[in-house]
């Protein structure tokens, strides 16, 4: 019983270093230094001569979703973004996602569930007339699919807030003198 508390403090104290060496000569921190001290050309010449280091989603994924929403923008009511854009807002994903691609992967999602609702139907043989409500509702429920993503979204963040309120209340409160 003698050694184990001399033996826990020791490992202790080599996490507690072995922790601070990490972090001090991090590989991350090492590249982050780099790149700091690079200039705007040396940057810029970085990224014409290494334009395999982005992921393949910035490369084509994103940019061709960016041209698409501008595309889709111009046809979709300037009150219905606006509204989108503050539903963004309020999820906490401004700039991560705009309202012109929300559009867009609505109408990705109906195309996808109309395939779907064709497939099944062919398939499966979809008995008398029901077919007349699976495949219009399987193209709204695509559709409708990413505003939901959204909904869920702005209430969880809703509710993360309205938890964190008394607590930052409370700080507030405390500060006073």
């Amino acid at each position: 019983m003698a050694l184990v508390v001399p033996l826990a403090a020791g490992f202790a104290a080599g996490l507690a270093i072995w922790s601070v060496l990490a972090t001090v000569f991090s590989e991350e921190r090492e590249v982050s230094r780099r790149l700091a001290r690079l200039s705007a050309f040396e940057a810029r010449q970085a990224g014409e001569v290494e334009p395999l280091a982005k992921p393949l989603s910035e490369r084509t994924i994103r940019p061709m979703a960016r041209a698409l929403g501008r595309a889709a923008a111009a046809f979709v009511p300037h009150r219905l973004l606006e509204t989108l854009r503050l539903r963004i807002r309020r999820a906490g994903l401004t700039g991560r996602v705009e309202p012109s691609g929300l559009v867009v992967a609505a109408v990705a999602f109906a195309a996808i569930g109309l395939a779907v609702a064709l497939w099944l139907v062919g398939e499966a043989g979809v008995a008398g007339g029901l077919w007349v409500l699976v495949i219009p509702g399987s193209a709204a429920g695509g559709f409708a699919l990413p505003f939901v993503w959204l909904g869920g979204k702005v209430e969880r963040r809703q509710q993360a807030i309205r938890r964190a309120l008394p607590d930052a209340l409370d700080l507030l409160d405390s500060m006073r003198p």
